[in-house]
């Protein structure tokens, strides 16, 4: 386990303020949580965003906020699970406490690496930018399936959905019926401009099982999500009308009857719900491709120091007779969780430092988050590494000053004044150039993927001027943060800068054929550490960084000649310890899922190629 977190471990064994808050459960997974989603207005150009969460499904006449946990016992014995989730385990007891709304709590102990909730999501819709690039039941793009053709087939009808097979097409008729009659009556295929954005095509989807599942439980679930349509500022009840417009617009007032939403404040409240309740659809590589809404999993509560994480390990199935084979949404506990303790989830991105992560909190849910992690920010003792600064004499971490401008190392004990706002401002400026150099390059091509982009296949041969541009403008932010302003690779927007990075770096090299396969190591071995001082050992994001590692590390060594590289059999062999250590970690979030699959497969590769050259070496 990282230094970092074993000195949080201590101060809160300790007498520190902090010792009687929370015990730091590990932390949730980043954007996946919190993506960003289309305004109503992306048909018409506009490229607003708005985040999306996992909510806590409270009672909408509840009205409660989602604050962090108080980890623990609870007081009193749960209660048994509700019957209105199909896909409740015994395990969980779904329970109303004063302040929080609803929330889910342990039924009994939980070991660390269960899957808790095995589910499929009520509604799930792709990006627009991602409809040409992936399935619309399975999510898997051309290269990731079977099918030999690898390529998708289009809906002969709206020409606008696709599927990688015709099972996958009949799986999901039932749903895109009514819309594919919608995205013709749009005009969605003449003009990017009339496709609707993936919120009102999902609200949409909404609308219609609505109006199909009328008095059942399903209706039930949907309304007892939160709606915080009465917590909204101005600008935001404007946005939500906008939003509401366009929905009626899209699926038709016959349809809004059906669906009991004939009223304003019905459809603005099921918009409200969208908005506070969603997910972002991930890949087993937590690529977010889309978005998706789950009552069930809506129930978990905020916390910046989760105790589980939600992914999305596998691929729906569209042709498996196992009913398990289309629930690829999971939550699963990253550390162990007690008889009585809140299972918890993080909405926002948990790079981000605190002030940033609470201001988006407050903005979007409307609560002010009093976890463990919020709690130790506020300690002056502590060198947050989102935020932290590198001793100029020692290396060690010092925290991001106050206005006086003074920064002491606790190592070293060397005291140093710098200007605060020339250091805001240099990180300011650094999320700017990010943008701007993520906005250059198309970001629906797999150059963002930050883990099949080591894959050898075709499908990396778009590089083009905009992503070598974007490589040079992220390499600049990085000497910028680094030599000029003393900045830990950790600190955000720094960490995110890495994680674009190495993609960029990997794919732009594949194009070139340039023959050093040692291109990206550097920015993914530091993503991989800096990441090891944000989420101890195990975590989702972390883990995935470890695979997209020990595969650029296994693919860097002697890639001129096969028989060199089994020759150095040292380098092999810790080559295969290190990655039979990663698929532990990966299996132990995501289960035997996609990306456990591939590197079992690999090190199925390597222990024959290790075999059949043993021989050759005497053994």
């Amino acid at each position: 386990m990282a230094q970092d977190w074993r000195s949080l471990k201590q101060k809160r064994e300790s007498g520190s303020p902090f010792a009687k808050r929370n015990p730091p459960p590990l932390p949730g997974i980043l954007p996946s949580t919190s993506v960003l989603i289309e305004q109503a207005g992306e048909e018409q150009g506009q490229d607003g965003k708005g985040k999306v969460k996992a909510a806590d499904g409270a009672e909408a006449e509840d009205h409660q906020h989602h604050h962090s946990p108080s980890c623990g016992h609870p007081g009193h014995g749960p209660r048994r699970p509700s019957p209105d989730y199909e896909d409740l385990p015994q395990s969980l007891s779904i329970e109303c406490r004063p302040n929080r709304g609803r929330g889910a709590f342990a039924f009994n102990a939980i070991p660390a690496g269960t899957t808790i909730i095995s589910t499929k999501p009520m509604i799930s819709v792709l990006d627009s930018k991602h409809l040409a690039q992936y399935c619309s039941f399975c999510f898997r793009s051309p290269s990731e399936t079977n099918t030999p053709s690898r390529h998708l087939l289009q809906c002969a009808r709206c020409k606008t959905i696709k599927y990688c097979s015709l099972e996958c097409q009949k799986a999901d008729w039932a749903a895109h019926k009514p819309e594919c009659a919608a995205l013709r009556s749009a005009g969605a295929s003449d003009s990017d401009k009339k496709l609707p954005g993936a919120p009102v095509r999902a609200l949409g989807r909404l609308v219609w099982l609505l109006a199909k599942e009328k008095g059942s439980f399903t209706e039930k679930q949907i309304h007892a999500l939160q709606s915080h349509r009465a917590d909204l500022a101005e600008k935001q009840k404007e946005e939500l009308a906008l939003l509401s417009m366009h929905l009626g617009a899209y699926v038709g007032s016959e349809a809004l009857a059906a669906a009991g939403l004939q009223s304003g404040e019905g459809m603005l409240d099921l918009c409200s719900r969208f908005i506070s309740n969603s997910f972002a659809l991930t890949t087993p590589y937590l690529t977010p491709v889309g978005v998706s809404i789950s009552p069930l999993v809506a129930l978990f509560n905020h916390s910046c120091f989760p105790n589980a994480v939600v992914v999305f390990p596998s691929y729906p199935s569209a042709t498996s007779p196992s009913p398990l084979a289309r629930k690829h949404m999971k939550v699963v506990a990253i550390r162990k969780i007690e008889l009585g303790e809140e299972v918890v989830t993080s909405y926002v991105d948990l790079t981000e430092p605190g002030d940033k992560r609470r201001e988006e909190l407050a903005e979007r849910y409307f609560f002010e988050c009093d976890c463990y992690l919020c709690g130790l920010e506020k300690d002056k003792d502590w060198p947050d590494p989102r935020k932290a600064l590198w001793c100029s004499a020692c290396k060690a971490k010092v925290k991001f000053p106050n206005e006086d401008g003074v920064i002491k190392c606790h190592d070293c004990g060397k005291r140093e004044v710098v200007d605060q706002k020339t250091l805001v401002n240099a990180l300011e400026e650094a999320r700017e150039t990010l943008q701007h150099a993520i906005s250059i390059q198309d970001t629906s091509s797999p150059y963002l993927h930050i883990f099949a982009v080591l894959s050898a296949t075709n499908a990396y041969v778009l590089c083009s001027l905009e992503p070598i541009q974007a490589i040079n403008m992220l390499v600049r932010i990085v000497k910028t943060l680094t030599i000029s302003h003393h900045f830990g690779p950790p600190c955000a927007p720094k960490l995110a800068v890495y994680q674009t990075l190495f993609p960029l770096e990997v794919a732009n090299a594949a194009h070139a054929r340039q023959p050093s396969s040692t291109i990206g190591l550097d920015s993914i071995q530091t993503l991989h550490t800096s990441l090891g001082l944000l989420f101890p050992y195990p975590h989702p994001v972390r883990a995935i960084a470890h695979a997209s590692l020990i595969k650029l590390k296994i693919a860097s060594l002697h890639p001129e000649d096969e028989a060199s590289f089994w020759k150095d059999r040292t380098e092999v062999g810790k080559l295969m310890k290190e990655l039979g250590q990663c698929i532990a970690e990966v299996e132990g979030v995501f289960g035997k899922g996609v990306v456990g699959s591939e590197l079992r497969a690999l090190m199925e590769t390597l222990e024959e190629g290790w075999m059949r050259t043993a021989g050759g070496r005497g053994r």
